[in-house]
């Protein structure tokens, strides 16, 4: 096993710990329930990280990387639902866009499944392997980064608006995690990084 694979394997049962956690607490909660989705979706993409960093052969690392597409490709859908839900605001526009977003997650799963053109090429590395993207890939990536922002973008704006400051803390908190982890995943994930 490569040393490299502890942390995606440390990653994976935090967050699947914590899904279930969150899932236990507050089971008929919606906010609970999209929040354990989003938990459970990082420990899946994780899991695959580490699983394909210590495979043989290119054919099923390649696998394994389109298969961790459940894990990221929802994600824009995912935190746009569940700031839309932690307002519960019924009547914002960007509510319409949420069976889009959901949709693009879809199409853009199966898209990255199975086009030839989604991933160009995996190599390996002292230790694991890398990946580069396909002509298709941003076309992908694009409605999980676009929703995921708007989702981001809605959260910032209702922060002043938190009726303690208790409230606000915590929304800044949510903030710059969900911000942090997007901006983590583009960086390590970004073509030639």
């Amino acid at each position: 096993m490569e040393p490299f694979t502890i942390l995606p394997l440390f990653t994976c049962l935090v967050a699947a710990a914590a899904a279930a956690a969150v899932l236990v607490r507050g089971f008929g909660e919606r906010v609970n329930q999209l929040t354990a989705a989003m938990l459970a979706c990082g420990a899946h993409w994780a899991l695959c990280e580490a699983i394909w960093n210590n495979l043989d052969d290119p054919v099923w690392v390649e696998r394994t990387i389109r298969i961790s597409g459940f894990g990221w490709v929802p994600m824009g859908a995912l935190v746009l639902h569940l700031v839309l839900e932690a307002q519960d605001d019924t009547r914002s526009w960007l509510r319409r866009l949420l069976p889009l977003a959901y949709v693009a997650a879809i199409v853009g799963q199966i898209v990255y499944l199975v086009s030839p053109d989604a991933l160009a090429t995996v190599s390996r590395t002292g230790w694991g392997w890398v990946y580069s993207f396909g002509p298709v890939f941003p076309w992908v990536v694009t409605p999980t980064i676009f929703f995921a922002v708007a989702g981001i973008a809605r959260w910032r704006n209702a922060l002043p608006a938190a009726e303690t400051e208790f409230e606000r803390r915590q929304g800044r908190q949510v903030l710059m995690g969900m911000g942090l982890t997007l901006v983590a995943a583009l960086v390590t994930d970004a073509p030639g990084a």
